[in-house]
């Protein structure tokens, strides 16, 4: 272990982020078993009990990782970047090769499902390879450079796993790149102006099914131009400004392209989330379900084990994507509320960890990181139980069953706490 990291005394703040995650995986556990009960297909596969022993596992993980000061994990990162991005490489032939979909890795009774793993040491990557840049617009060349190789480190493993097709990690994988260039020196308007390209590619096929948001669109880009206009083509650097305005225009003629290329179910995805309506027994029953599930529960729910809609079979995939909506079918307003502020204190208390200093670099990079993850995962699942976000099958984090997802999220733990014992 590097002598410049030393361990420090335990703090409430390990024990306390330890017991939000235990008591996550417990609500999970009875969560799990109520969406199952009455289900006879998924109620003789035990998931209860399996995502109990999942869990216990991830408890040693973490308990494992721990042990381990940042140093160790930094000076391997980019080895453990390398061993999963060849795992994806392995399936991406494997794929290729049988005409198939694989996602997995079968190990005896186990199935471990790579790309959860990929999320880790890609954050681990780009901390260590971010750990010692600042990033500024004012030398461009320099800019170009490091945000290009922090987007190659991304792409790599989130273009492999979109292969999959698994197009919900991939772009948990790609929502780091944002915070990461915010954190490492730009500003916050210089970061929409960055990320405006991609908003122009949502709306312009939002665009597509929705005529109403046509006049939303326009103004968008009519305000980003004279924006533009105003602050980088009359005052600052025309360089910036052109890029910017260049590269909206090109995302916004290529986007039928970008559309052409989904796969179909993907397409479905996204008219089901601008109109689940518009398929009420196909693609958008599954939305329409859940916000049955999630609007009739009121304040306080039905009651435990008591969801019609989870009871009777309606709600789709209740132990995994929509958990949440059995979940607030049961216990309603109040306890949505409860669990979205376990996750909310997860975030603050890494956070909090950062913003208290003596950690280094490479440290709070990979806990803004990890909160990254959290919020993406709990914003994009939520949001499609409510409509709100295509349905992308990204789990909800210690809550949806599931052994790698489980497995992955209490090794983060592991590493939020090792940033915690060791100060720089």
């Amino acid at each position: 272990m590097n002598s410049s990291y030393t361990k420090s005394s335990h703090g409430k703040e390990e024990f306390f982020i330890i017991g939000i995650f235990l008591l996550l995986s417990s609500i999970s556990i009875f969560s799990i078993y109520a969406a199952t009960y009455y289900n006879p297909k998924l109620a003789p596969l035990n998931l209860p009990l399996k995502q109990f022993i999942w869990a216990v596992m991830g408890v040693g993980l973490a308990g494992l990782i721990s042990i381990f000061s940042p140093h160790f994990y930094r000076s391997k990162a980019y080895l453990f970047y390398g061993i999963t991005t060849a795992v994806l490489i392995g399936l991406a032939l494997t794929n290729t090769i049988s005409h198939g979909v694989a996602r997995w890795i079968v190990i005896g009774p186990l199935k471990i499902q790579p790309s959860e793993f990929a999320k880790i040491t890609t954050i681990l990557a780009l901390a260590r390879y971010l750990d010692d840049k600042t990033i500024s617009t004012s030398n461009i060349k320099e800019f170009l450079k490091i945000v290009s190789t922090a987007l190659l480190i991304i792409s790599v493993p989130a273009l492999l796993i979109l292969k999959q097709p698994d197009l919900g990690t991939s772009l948990a994988l790609f929502s780091l790149l944002p915070i990461y260039i915010f954190w490492q020196g730009i500003t916050f308007f210089e970061l929409v102006l960055i990320i405006s390209p991609i908003l122009t590619v949502v709306l312009s096929i939002v665009s597509f099914f929705n005529q109403s948001i046509w006049s939303y669109w326009l103004f968008y880009i009519v305000t980003l131009f004279i924006i533009i206009y105003k602050i980088y083509l009359k005052k600052g650097s025309k360089f910036i400004g052109i890029s910017v305005v260049v590269l909206n225009v090109v995302m916004g003629l290529i986007t039928p392209q970008i559309w052409n290329g989904l796969k179909t179910y993907q397409q479905n995805r996204i008219v089901t989330f601008v109109n689940p309506e518009s398929d009420p027994r196909g693609t958008g029953y599954q939305v329409i379900q859940s916000k049955i599930a999630i609007s009739s529960a009121g304040l306080t729910g039905k009651g435990w084990m008591q969801g019609t809609q989870t009871n009777n079979g309606f709600l789709p995939e209740p132990q995994t994507d929509f958990i949440f909506s059995s979940y607030s079918e049961q216990f309603g307003f109040v306890g949505s509320f409860f669990l979205l502020s376990l996750y909310l204190l997860i975030i603050w208390t890494i956070l909090y960890t950062v913003l208290g200093g003596k950690k280094g670099a490479f440290v709070n990079l990979y806990l803004v990181g990890i909160s990254t993850y959290f919020m993406f995962h709990v914003l994009v699942n939520i949001g499609m139980t409510i409509g709100l976000m295509p349905v992308t099958g990204l789990p909800l984090i210690l809550m949806s069953y599931g052994g790698s997802a489980t497995l992955s999220s209490y090794m983060l733990l592991g590493f939020i706490l090792s940033g915690m014992l060791y100060n720089k």
